[in-house]
């Protein structure tokens, strides 16, 4: 995985979309993919990755007068002394908030 700016590239092979995925089952005469048993399987990282994009992608999220007050704090010293304090409140914020 490549990470340019704030989007994730995920780099998977190149297809023309018209190549069955390797492994799967075609569903056969008499037989409809609805009484198939495949299933799909989405790792909890792979839906906190999900979520995080999610939430970054939202603009409303983005609040323009606390940037700018986080970016006072920081020149003033003020925030940002002490990362692990502010790890552990962005945490509790971020838990708080769900």
């Amino acid at each position: 995985m490549k990470i340019q700016g704030n989007r994730p590239q995920l780099e998977t092979p190149a297809t023309n979309g018209t190549e069955p995925v390797r492994g799967a089952e075609q569903p056969r005469a008499g037989r409809t993919a609805a009484s198939s048993n495949d299933q799909v399987r989405v790792s909890t990282q792979a839906q906190f990755v999900s979520a995080a994009m999610a939430a970054a992608s939202d603009p409303v999220a983005i609040r323009p007068e606390e940037v700018a007050r986080a970016k006072a704090l920081l020149q003033d010293g003020t925030l940002g002394a002490d990362a692990g304090r502010l790890a552990d409140a962005l945490i509790q914020r971020t838990i708080d908030k769900t």
